[in-house]
């Protein structure tokens, strides 16, 4: 039986398993620069955005800083045409309030007052119907008002009081109570010229 005799090399083996290191170590390396290259240009794509973004915000905080100074320089301008809108149009409605008060007899009463665009509606009580046409004339003749219309005319008896025992301040106050009324609803424009006039000779 003839021996077995291995006369090849080890180193070879060697070699092998070195050259096989070497070769998964160059991969490695290829794959990590191509990692780095693509994180670079991602980056590089995030700093030029960045970039526009800040020229943009730039622009932007540069025009409102102009657009203010433009509003700042204004301002006393618009306040002016403000103020004189406000005096064109705002009706000083207390003197009117006033004569409307002193047109009315010793016994009679606005329920109800408003107004709106130059035009009023008032709600009044009377004891008699001449005391409401008697107001309806003081209204036509007044410088404050025009265009007077009577709109409705109603007659109501005032309840008496729920309690019969209830003591009143005196017997006229009570015959004032009960004796029947008339309602009377007047509309008309405001005479706002008139009414600024009055204003300013009262001042």
């Amino acid at each position: 039986m003839l021996p077995d005799i291995n006369l090849l090399p080890k180193y070879k083996k060697e070699r092998s398993f070195s050259y096989m290191i070497f070769l998964g170590g160059l991969a490695l390396a290829i794959l990590l620069t191509g990692y780095l290259i693509y994180q670079y240009i991602q980056l590089k794509d995030e700093i030029q955005v960045a970039a526009v973004q800040q020229e943009e915000l730039t622009s932007e905080k540069e025009a409102l800083e102009e657009q203010a100074k433009i509003q700042e320089a204004d301002l006393p301008v618009l306040m002016e045409e403000a103020v004189s809108y406000a005096e064109q149009h705002v009706i000083p409605t207390s003197r009117l309030i006033d004569q409307l008060m002193g047109f009315l007899p010793e016994r009679a009463y606005i329920s109800q007052y408003h107004y709106f665009d130059g035009k009023a509606v008032i709600e009044t009580h009377f004891e008699t119907m001449t005391e409401a046409s008697s107001y309806v004339a003081k209204l036509d003749a007044s410088d404050f008002t025009k265009n007077v219309k009577v709109n409705h005319i109603n007659t109501f008896e005032p309840e008496a009081p729920a309690d019969e025992n209830e003591e009143t301040e005196t017997i006229e106050m009570s015959l004032f109570q009960l004796l029947p009324r008339y309602q009377v609803t007047y509309s008309f424009d405001m005479n706002a010229s008139q009414l600024k006039e009055g204003t300013k000779e009262h001042e």
